[in-house]
């Protein structure tokens, strides 16, 4: 996707496209008007409908930069906290592991693209994305390392190798290539597998990849996702952000999200209506009430619909999936 001012700077261009087409489809119909039946008549007619629909066209294209530059504006609403330990951990460790944690609705998945858009694409990224709640995922470990197999080796191998030689296998990215590993939906294992993930999973893969790391700026780095605000009871190795220099192979807690009060949302729509006055415009009709009218019909503040309510009052479609598809 268009950063937000590469997409003010297209719109802009389409705008003025679009003046012109205008004034275009205004002379056809006066000429339309003004000629009698016939060929003639009958070639303006045709260019009239061709210039309508790409009018038509145009029209859409805006809608669609305007889509786009609502979720730039929504993307850079809070999670200050879980950002700054982020960039700290991430600009100091090559290898490390997150845990995204919130209640149902709690914006996880924005606060995971907002963390992954502060990562540089200096190199290649090897994008690794499971769903542990899926039901053609099996809830243990060994679910995991056949899948890594399947990707770091072209051909399958015949005997299945050993985890140990999957992840010195899967460490050799590391030479080229930004290695990302998104494991969504953790909660919705047991404990005892989370915790088998942690140790025998990512420990050993952290390992792999700490003795064959040559000097450069690739790195490895490993997401959890729960949803449910469960994952950080279940005796996890975890430490917490902020915290000193940490080992590899123990995930970093980041802090847990929290609701979008209105102390929240209001300094938001101050900070970013200079850039986002025409989307965000609704928002200021009242906005002491607008804005607690949001809260109150967002479960009292779960980001997500903070989220979607702001996109109503914007008269914008809520388009979490399209937005936040990595």
């Amino acid at each position: 996707m268009l950063s937000a001012q590469a997409l003010i700077e297209q719109a802009a261009i389409l705008k003025k496209k679009r003046a012109l087409l205008v004034e275009k489809i205004k002379q056809l119909a006066l000429d339309e008007v003004k000629i009698a039946a016939g060929g003639q008549k009958f070639q303006i007619q045709q260019e009239l409908a061709d210039a309508n629909q790409e009018l038509g066209k145009l029209d859409q294209q805006l809608t669609d930069i305007d889509a786009n530059r609502m979720y730039h504006a929504l993307l850079e609403m809070d999670y200050f906290d879980q950002s700054i330990s982020f960039d700290a951990y991430f600009a100091a460790q090559r290898i490390a592991a997150f845990l995204i944690h919130g209640p149902k609705d709690y914006g996880q998945d924005w606060l995971l693209r907002r963390l992954i858009a502060l990562m540089p694409r200096d190199h290649e990224w090897e994008k690794i994305e499971i769903d542990l709640g899926s039901a053609v995922i099996a809830k243990e470990v060994s679910a995991l390392w056949d899948d890594l197999a399947s990707r770091v080796y072209s051909t399958p191998p015949f005997p299945t190798p050993a985890p140990a030689q999957i992840a010195q296998e899967a460490a050799k990215w590391l030479e080229t290539k930004t290695v990302l590993l998104i494991l969504r939906q953790i909660d919705a294992w047991e404990p005892t597998e989370a915790q088998a993930l942690v140790t025998n999973f990512w420990q050993a893969l952290a390992k792999a990849a700490q003795d064959t790391l040559k000097p450069g700026n690739t790195r490895l780095v490993m997401f959890l996702v729960d949803y449910r605000d469960l994952a950080q009871t279940w005796g996890l190795p975890l430490v917490d952000a902020p915290a000193p220099q940490v080992e590899p192979g123990i995930p970093i807690r980041l802090q847990e999200i929290k609701p979008f009060t209105p102390d929240v949302v209001k300094p938001w729509i101050h900070n970013h209506f200079v850039t986002y006055s025409d989307l965000l415009k609704p928002l200021l009709v009242n906005m002491e009430q607008t804005v607690q009218a949001i809260v109150d019909a967002s479960q009292g503040g779960a980001p997500d619909q903070v989220a979607k309510a702001i996109c109503f009052h914007c008269k914008h479609f809520y388009k979490k999936e399209r937005w936040l598809t990595l």
